[in-house]
């Protein structure tokens, strides 16, 4: 996940660590495993054209 600093103050509080995404509901399974294998980096982006 791309939180995972947080997880040590998370789990030493004994809560679980889950995401949710903007409306706090459930995140898929398939954005589960894509936050897990992320370093957190976003993919540079192409310059913008005028």
């Amino acid at each position: 996940m791309a939180g995972r600093p947080c997880r040590g103050p998370v789990d030493a509080a004994g809560r679980p660590a889950k995401p949710r995404n903007t409306l706090y509901g459930e995140v898929p399974q398939e954005r589960q495993r894509a936050a897990e294998v992320s370093d957190g980096h976003l993919p540079e982006l192409l310059p913008v054209l005028d």
